[in-house]
């Protein structure tokens, strides 16, 4: 019979067990991020439509609705809206096309809430799709899916729309103004110039006013004597006096000579008697207007 093997023994040739490590540090935002996409998960599991026939198994037709329940978007859907590629470069411009596009996609293809960051994402390339791989490593892909779509339009505009550029386009939108009786040229650069600073023209009062202040004078009296009451008709009604023959600018003749009275306005700038005027006739044709706060620098107000 073998000898009993004494356990109280120490062997000191024995290796002593290393502590258990300590625990993870909690984190709670990345835990609540995780709870958010598990939930979103499921009730999209629990409203999408279970497939209902004679127990062959056969999915529902994907034209139209099924037995009432609309149909969810996939991504081959969305793929065959042709939604714009994005590779991270272009400026501030090429961004608000790329978000436009999408969000018409998403519109035409009925996406989901849940679908949307998930599809859009996948029109990244180049610069766009090292800067979302970057953050999908850092808080998984389930959690990068999560976010609203609303959140990464302001993590786009955050990365890619820096605010010194946009102070240069708000300068640039409280500078335009029209030259000669080229009215296409000024009112397509406003239209992008409000599209890119949208904080400068929120109300359409103020779209509209900062739209005529910027006419060429000849027509701007016309314009504020009709009382524009949205951005639409004020554009149209200056194409009419255009196309009609009712702009006169006998003073600009050969492209030397308007390039010199170009100099010559910016030097000269606003005198105050068409300051008084401008402001008179803005406050006798509008009422709905809130009271300026530009700058001395901005518009005559």
């Amino acid at each position: 019979m073998l000898p009993r093997r004494n356990p109280r023994r120490n062997n000191n040739n024995e290796t002593p067990i290393p502590p258990p490590p300590p625990p993870p540090q909690f984190d709670a935002a990345m835990f609540q991020a995780a709870v958010t996409a598990t939930v979103a998960a499921a009730m999209s599991h629990i409203n999408t439509p279970v497939p209902s026939g004679s127990g062959t198994g056969a999915p529902p037709s994907n034209h139209g609705e099924s037995h009432g329940h609309p149909r969810e978007c996939t991504y081959k859907d969305f793929t065959n809206a042709k939604p714009k590629n994005f590779n991270g470069t272009g400026g501030v411009m090429i961004l608000r096309q790329w978000i436009e596009k999408t969000e018409a996609v998403f519109e035409i293809c009925a996406c989901l809430e849940n679908n949307k960051v998930k599809f859009a994402t996948c029109t990244f390339s180049d610069r766009a799709l090292t800067w979302w791989n970057g953050h999908v490593k850092s808080l998984t892909l389930i959690v990068a899916n999560s976010i609203s779509w609303e959140n990464l339009k302001a993590m786009l505009m955050r990365e890619y729309c820096p605010r010194g550029e946009i102070q240069k386009h708000e300068q640039e939108l409280w500078g335009l103004v029209m030259v000669g009786s080229d009215i296409s040229t000024y009112t397509n650069r406003f239209c992008d110039l409000a599209i890119l600073c949208p904080d400068m023209v929120t109300l359409e009062s103020k779209k509209i006013e900062r739209y005529i202040w910027g006419l060429s004078p000849q027509i701007q009296s016309s314009v504020l004597a009709s009382r524009p009451v949205t951005f639409d008709s004020a554009k149209e009604l200056e194409q009419s006096l255009i196309d009609h023959g009712n702009y006169q600018n006998p003073t600009i003749s050969t492209p030397e000579q308007q390039k010199g009275n170009n100099n010559n306005n910016k030097k000269k700038g606003w005198g105050q008697e068409e300051k008084r005027d401008f402001t008179r006739i803005l406050k006798e044709t509008t009422t709905s207007y809130n009271q300026c706060c530009h700058s001395n620098s901005c518009c005559p107000c």
